[in-house]
């Protein structure tokens, strides 16, 4: 096997891995509160995949990760209630009862640890219109989903 560090750099695929949409089993490993970019907070989920992923040029992915932003804080277009029912989704899928979603919000470190099923999507390259800003396309969670 020859060494990776030998390769011309111009030869290697920099690009984040992408694996298929559907439904995949991730562990929650970090959760963190942080500012939004319009001065609400939220909270960061991180989540490993369980098991390896074939991304969608075909390589294995050992310990594929992705990150889901929850906002905590009210919106024009956010409202406490949708609030309740985002944390709501990851909590079922969590298969944490008993608590509000004003506890998880305040001790969001209750999640980490948990074992989840979360259906993810592909987003499309988009360009973000107020920095220009050009995303490549990538796994993004869709959402949660309760074990049955």
């Amino acid at each position: 096997m020859t060494d990776p560090l030998d390769t011309n750099v111009s030869d290697i695929d920099v690009s984040y891995p992408i694996i298929p949409a559907g439904i995949h089993e991730f562990k929650i490993t970090k959760t963190e509160k942080k500012p939004t970019k319009k001065g609400g907070e939220m909270i960061v989920i991180s989540l490993q995949a369980t098991s390896p992923k074939q991304s969608i040029k075909g390589d294995m992915v050992q310990n594929f990760t992705l990150t889901h932003n929850l906002v905590i804080t009210p919106t024009e277009k956010l409202q406490l209630v949708d609030i309740g029912k985002n944390i709501a989704k990851v909590a079922q899928a969590a298969e944490i009862r008993g608590v509000t979603a004003r506890e998880i919000i305040n001790n969001p470190q209750q999640l980490v640890g948990r074992v989840v099923n979360v259906k993810t999507s592909v987003s499309q390259e988009r360009t973000d219109p107020e920095t220009g800003q050009i995303y490549e396309p990538r796994s993004e969670v869709h959402s949660f989903v309760a074990k049955k």
